[in-house]
C-alpha cells in the first residue's frame, strides 16, 4: 500500500512543512520535496507507508529510535530535522540534497580502486559515528548510499541515509507464517552470516556489508550471486574469491582488508575506524571528504563547468515507483528463501 501523490502534494504538515512534488518512492514510504516555512528552507519529506503506521504506540517507539539518530553529526549521515504525524500521514523531515545513489552509480560498471576506497572510507565514518551512539543501520547497500552531485570538481561526497528505519519495518508472509522485525530485508548480496542463520543483527553485521560494498565497487559485482538461495548459502558457507581476481590493480593489504570484512565470524572483522585507518594507511594518505557547492533556498546550485547530473530529479515518479514494485517483490522472495533454509537446516 502507498500514499498516493496527489493525496499529499500540496499539503503543509502542521502548518510547517509543504509538501511540494515527489521525488521518488522507496520501501518504506515515499519521499517528497518540501519546504519548511519555519526555517525557510528546502527538505525532503519521507511519508511512511499505511501499514507501517497502524499501531500508533509503534510509530511512538519509532519516533524515539529516530531522535537517537539525531545524535549522529558526522557529515557523512543524512540529517534527520524531524518527525510527526498529521491526521493518517506520519513522515520524516530530513536535509534536501541533490544526489544519486550508489546503486545507480555502480550501473556504470566497477570503479577504480583509489575512488572505491574514498568512497569506502567515507561509509565507514559514518557508520563508525552511528556505532558510537548505539545505533545499527542494518540496511547498509548501495540504494542507501548517497553521492551528492554538487561536490566540487565531480569528487564523490557521500551520505548514508535510513539509520534507525529498518527498525520500523515488518514483513509478513502469509504462506510461510514467517514475520521479520527489526531488520530490513531485500539485500542478498550484503547479509551477514550470522543473520542469515539466526537473525541476530549487530554493528558487525554494518562492517560485513561495507565489505561486500567495496568489492562491489571494484569488482563490479558483490561477493556472491545468483539465485537467492545460493547467495545466502554462500554467504553462510563459502568464502568469496579475492577481490584481485575480479579486478586488475588491487594491492595485497586491499585483498586482506575486505576479506577480513567478510570474515564469517563477527568477532573477526575490523570495527568501523580501524577500517578508515587502513584504508588511509593503504593509501598514504588521509581521504578527506571534497568541498560542497551550497545550495540556495530553493535547493538549487551553480557549477561554474555546467549544470550537475541529478539522477534523482522530480517527476520520475512512475519509473520508480515500478522500481519500488519489484523491490517488494524480491523482498517476499527473500523472506521465503531464509524460511526455507532455516526449516531446513541449511544455516
Amino acid at each position: 500500500m502507498t500514499v498516493l501523490s496527489a493525496d499529499v502534494v500540496g499539503k503543509v504538515l502542521n502548518d510547517r512543512y509543504e509538501v511540494l512534488a515527489l521525488d521518488r518512492e522507496e520501501l518504506l514510504g515515499s519521499v517528497y520535496a518540501g519546504l519548511d516555512r519555519q526555517a525557510g528552507r528546502r527538505v525532503a519529506i519521507k511519508v511512511l507507508h499505511p501499514h507501517l503506521t497502524e499501531d500508533a504506540s509503534k510509530f511512538k517507539r519509532f519516533g524515539r529510535e529516530i531522535t537517537n539518530t539525531w545524535m549522529i553529526t558526522q557529515q557523512n549521515t543524512v540529517e534527520v530535522l524531524d518527525w510527526g504525524e498529521d491526521g493518517d500521514l506520519h513522515y520524516l523531515v530530513m536535509e534536501f540534497l541533490r544526489a544519486h545513489t550508489l546503486e545507480e552509480e555502480l550501473k556504470d560498471g566497477p570503479m577504480p580502486v583509489e575512488r572505491a576506497v574514498r568512497i569506502a572510507v567515507q561509509i565507514a565514518r559514518a557508520i563508525g559515528a552511528a556505532h558510537q551512539e548505539g545505533i545499527v543501520h542494518r540496511a547498509l547497500a548501495p540504494s542507501n548510499v548517497l553521492l551528492l552531485d554538487n561536490a566540487v570538481d565531480g569528487a564523490d561526497f557521500v551520505k548514508v541515509r535510513d539509520f534507525g528505519l529498518s527498525k520500523l519495518e515488518k514483513v509478513d508472509d502469509e504462506d510461510t507464517g514467517l514475520t521479520t522485525q527489526n531488520t530490513r530485508v531485500g539485500n542478498a548480496e550484503y547479509m551477514a552470516p550470522e543473520y542469515i542463520k539466526t537473525s541476530t543483527y549487530h554493528t558487525k553485521g554494518d562492517l560485513y556489508a561495507l565489505g561486500a560494498l567495496l568489492y562491489q565497487m571494484v569488482a563490479g559485482k558483490p561477493p556472491f550471486t545468483g539465485p537467492t538461495l545460493d547467495v545466502l548459502q554462500a554467504h553462510v558457507g563459502k568464502d568469496p574469491d579475492p577481490l584481485s581476481k575480479h579486478a586488475e590493480g588491487v594491492p595485497e593489504w586491499l585483498d586482506a582488508l575486505v576479506a577480513g570484512t567478510l570474515a564469517k565470524k563477527p568477532e573477526e572483522r575490523p570495527g568501523a575506524y580501524r577500517i578508515v585507518q587502513m584504508l588511509e594507511t593503504g593509501m598514504g594518505s588521509s581521504l578527506e571528504p571534497p568541498a560542497l557547492y551550497p545550495l540556495d533556498v530553493n535547493g538549487d546550485f551553480v557549477v561554474p563547468t555546467g549544470p550537475p547530473r541529478v539522477a534523482m530529479a522530480l517527476g520520475v515518479a512512475l519509473l520508480v515507483g515500478l522500481g519500488a514494485a519489484l523491490v517488494m517483490i524480491g523482498v517476499i522472495v527473500l523472506i521465503a528463501a531464509l524460511f526455507v533454509l532455516r526449516s531446513a537446516g541449511y544455516v
